[in-house]
């Protein structure tokens, strides 16, 4: 199954103006939910748009592992499966858990080929002040307080290429500091007192600062070798104004950015980005996820009634209305079983205007041989796990929504009270179904009884669409 993207054509201009045109700074770490605000283009078609753009070699996908109490990047990676499931904030000092939720942002920055970016285009203090965030921190972090104050504490910055040296020549007063390389998610965390050293060297070896030690008061000689393949930005400052900064009103905000799990979700990525997957060593965690499972209804006396062929075509044609309407709604498909398929949505209420669609697609199919669908939605925490080389979903969640599916009936959506409870569903129930009821059900093989609600598609009829999520 493949798709085209002919809704893609119509931006390409704007991509290119903004490939050509855009400020150094600004084709670096894009994020892609700010663009399409900007150029007033949907998320869904500028997601798109960047990962076709992406796979032909135009821009670069990285992997962000952001800390959630201060926004830093603790680790940028080009491959998913490159992340570890937890880290240490070098700037805090504290674990951070992956969470493919929120905590790992994709971004994309212009590829070398296509335009080249100049590595030290910070080139004094006060623009480094200005711009740090830039290169230290998730393009979509909303900058605070605790940001302005580290800014303010910036005592010197230098550019060392690699294999190169700079020394920093330094007065200091017993206290704290810290010695950052900034677009290398390196930092060391120093103190200046009695019995310090007066000349040290360090040395930056992915991403981390080797060497460091206590250093002494008044005249002190630090010199930083960049061991690394590309251009270091070297800070030092003061940390003292951490300890008189108002921490009990500190808050960290992001815009909306493009989150691990919309990609693991879209069908685009899924299917340009088949290598891309997780870890083998026990996969990683997803608080939230929503699952649909599909059946076809009666498929082998379809073969009975009209032939191999003509069923194989129809079964065939089913299939790629279904990742149409997966695709539309921005999910992915998972994987297809014999003539089901699972899929899996960032947002219940998509999973549940997908299951509306598919019942409404397929009436407009091929109604004279009654093909229909018995669908199951569940959402909730699963585990992303790497089967038979790609990505697939693991846990309760998935189980209860295969469950959920297989007490459906032809022309039904049997989903739990999970998925009614995102605001959405509600509206989505009343505007796209004929009628809905709930139960509780016995399902095998889970525990207690699970309150689910049958929604029974319209028979035959294609319903308005406009009430879908946007």
């Amino acid at each position: 199954m493949g798709r085209a993207y002919p809704q893609l054509k119509s931006l390409l201009p704007k991509l290119g103006h903004f490939v050509r045109e855009a400020s150094d700074t600004s084709l670096e770490r894009i994020n892609v939910l700010g663009w399409a605000k900007g150029e007033g283009v949907s998320e869904g078609d500028a997601l798109d748009l960047f990962l076709c753009a992406s796979h032909a070699g135009i821009f670069d996908l990285a992997w962000n592992l952001m800390c959630p109490a201060c926004g830093l990047h603790v680790a940028t990676k080009g491959a998913l499966q490159q992340l570890e499931r937890s880290a240490v904030c070098n700037f805090c000092r504290r674990p951070v858990t992956v969470s493919l939720d929120d905590t790992v942002e994709a971004s994309f920055t212009v590829a070398e080929a296509v335009r080249r970016l100049p590595s030290t285009r910070l080139g004094t203090l006060e623009e480094v002040r200005a711009h740090f965030t830039d290169a230290f921190y998730s393009r979509s972090l909303i900058r605070g307080p605790m940001h302005q104050a580290i800014a303010d504490s910036m005592e010197r910055m230098a550019w060392i290429a690699p294999e190169a040296s700079a020394v920093f020549d330094l007065e200091l007063t017993e206290g704290s500091y810290a010695l950052v390389g900034a677009n290398q998610h390196a930092i060391a965390h120093l103190e200046a007192g009695p019995g310090g050293a007066a000349v040290q060297s360090v040395e930056i070896i992915d991403g981390h600062l080797v060497g460091t030690s206590t250093l002494a008061t008044g005249k002190v000689r630090l010199t930083v070798r960049n061991r690394t393949r590309h251009p270091a930005l070297m800070l030092w400052s003061s940390t003292e104004w951490a300890k008189t900064f108002d921490w009990a009103s500190h808050v960290i905000a992001f815009m909306p950015f493009v989150s691990a799990k919309q990609l693991l979700t879209n069908q685009t990525f899924r299917e340009l980005y088949r290598a891309q997957s997780v870890g083998t060593d026990g996969g990683m965690q997803l608080r939230s996820l929503a699952i649909l499972f599909t059946d076809l209804t009666a498929s082998t006396e379809l073969y009975e009634r009209v032939g191999d062929l003509q069923a194989l075509a129809l079964v065939r044609r089913h299939f790629e209305v279904l990742e149409s309407v997966i695709a539309r709604e921005r999910g992915a498909v998972v994987k297809t079983i014999g003539d089901a398929v699972m899929a899996s949505f960032a947002e219940p209420s998509r999973a549940l205007a997908a299951a509306a669609a598919m019942h409404e697609e397929m009436a407009k199919l091929e109604a004279s041989e009654s093909l229909t669908l018995k669908i199951g939605v569940h959402v909730g925490s699963c585990v992303a796990i790497e089967s038979n080389q790609q990505l697939d979903y693991f846990g309760r969640t998935v189980n209860v929504a295969a469950r959920v599916q297989a007490r459906a009936a032809a022309g039904e959506v049997v989903t739990t009270q999970d998925v009614f409870d995102h605001p959405a569903a509600l509206e989505i129930a009343r505007t796209r179904f004929a009628s809905s009821n709930s139960e509780r059900l016995h399902l095998k093989g889970i525990e207690g009884e699970v309150l689910v609600h049958r929604l029974r598609a319209f028979d035959g009829a294609v319903r308005d669409r406009a009430t879908a999520p946007a």
